[in-house]
């Protein structure tokens, strides 16, 4: 048996549920009483689907980004992409010299011992996902698109109401 880690492991069951359908559609196909061993399964698969997006990959916008779109120009980068999961939204960019990076908006971690984010808001902290797993220095290039960000959502999210974002410590804590 081969060792894999737990975010491979959800990695890997998350697209076998993405093959099956909605978690919904498993219980019709069972056809059978619910014993325990299928309701632990059942919060298994749930706790897996909540890892997915629920918005399409290639969505266009979001509230607390207005009027940040696909293809604006953030700092000295471009906004490829936006991912809405359900406890943070990641940005992907590309900056003129076409690195690949992110920018994850996730809930404000104000506690002892809370990581570090790039820049923050009121209520969001922004963490610059470039690849060096919190151990590369941000370049100037992606800190000032996680800046420019952080000034788009802060005059959005009174406005916007407030997304329930978990912190980045809550997220590690899942995936």
């Amino acid at each position: 048996m081969s060792n894999i880690d737990r975010r491979d492991f959800f990695r890997r069951l998350g697209l076998g549920i993405i093959a099956l359908g909605p978690v919904g559609s498993l219980a019709g196909m069972v056809g059978s009483k619910n014993t325990a061993r299928e309701a632990e399964e059942a919060n298994l698969l749930e706790a897996v689907v909540e890892q997915q997006p629920k918005v399409c990959p290639g969505m266009e916008t979001h509230s607390l980004l207005t009027p940040l779109q696909i293809g604006s120009r953030v700092a000295s980068s471009t906004l490829q992409r936006i991912k809405a999961y359900p406890h943070y939204l990641s940005l992907e960019m590309k900056t003129d010299r076409g690195e690949d990076f992110k920018v994850d908006i996730c809930g404000r971690d104000n506690g002892p011992g809370a990581p570090r984010p790039v820049t923050r808001t009121e209520r969001y902290d922004l963490f610059v996902a470039n690849g060096g797993n919190g151990d590369k220095w941000t370049s100037r290039e992606h800190g000032l698109a996680a800046y420019t960000v952080a000034d788009v959502l802060a005059g959005n999210e009174k406005r916007a109401g407030q997304a329930k974002l978990r912190t980045l410590r809550h997220r590690n804590a899942w995936t």
